[in-house]
């Protein structure tokens, strides 16, 4: 028994320091990063910023610098690209979408920024996943339960609004919950190729051509194409290839 605990302290313990360890050297990165930026080594900079990436750090802040050291650099569909990631992980940032309005109208097609974040967006950035809250408030429920079961001893008529409440607040609470998990996020995708045509839905008329950095809305796959949306609302198939999807 005593070895199986030990062994379940160190494993533990092995995590921890793991995830300190990470951190530190995401910190670090980061600094570094930032320097490197500062003194317009900007290539640099992204490449250090990257490593970052490869460390499973999802932060806003490292997205929208990656995303300035591209639009510094002359390379605005990567630049996008950032800065679409970065207002998935902090929706509603003025900064951000300042930064997304001058990129997007510098691009060839020049359609205006249009920020496709929703409320639902907003929550998810900002909370647990929403497997934790399942069970927070099944165990809050459980907790409640026993309290009015107690309660119910003592005095049923308080016990009984008591009860009510909880029931009211666990339902509100699941209700918001279970949206989160059912609301599916938008599929952004920005244009990588030079130029490619956006195909007419019955496959055949070109409707027009888009342009690197232009931002299409994903609806369906079929075989080597995508169904997309513009902001400007033009919608047709695009080749798969020229899309890099935001994730």
């Amino acid at each position: 028994m005593k070895k199986k605990l030990l062994l379940l302290i160190l494993c533990f313990s092995g995590q921890m320091y793991w995830a300190i360890d990470k951190q530190s050297q995401a910190e670090s990165y980061f600094k570094e990063a930032n320097l490197l930026y500062q003194k317009g080594e900007f290539g640099q900079a992204a490449e250090v910023y990257q490593q970052m990436e490869q460390l499973e750090v999802e932060a806003a802040e490292v997205y929208f610098n990656l995303g300035n050291c591209f639009y510094k650099m002359g390379q605005l569909p990567q630049a996008i690209f950032n800065y679409e990631k970065a207002n998935i992980c902090a929706p509603f940032n003025e900064k951000i979408e300042s930064n997304l309005t001058v990129a997007y109208d510098n691009t060839h097609d020049k359609i205006a920024f249009k920020n496709t974040a929703t409320f639902f967006t907003y929550l998810k950035a900002k909370l647990l996943p929403y497997q934790f809250w399942i069970f927070a408030f099944t165990m809050i429920m459980a907790v409640l339960s026993l309290i009015a079961l107690y309660n119910h001893r003592i005095n049923r008529k308080s016990s009984f609004s008591f009860i009510l409440s909880s029931i009211v607040l666990w339902c509100f609470g699941l209700v918001l919950t279970l949206i989160l998990a059912i609301d599916k996020p938008t599929r952004i995708g920005i244009v990588f190729a030079s130029q490619t045509p956006v195909i007419a839905i019955n496959h055949k008329q070109k409707i027009r051509n888009v342009h690197e950095g232009t931002k299409v809305i994903i609806e369906e796959e079929q075989g080597a194409y995508l169904l997309v949306h513009l902001t400007d609302v033009t919608k047709g198939w695009v080749k798969k290839e020229a899309i890099k999807e935001v994730d």
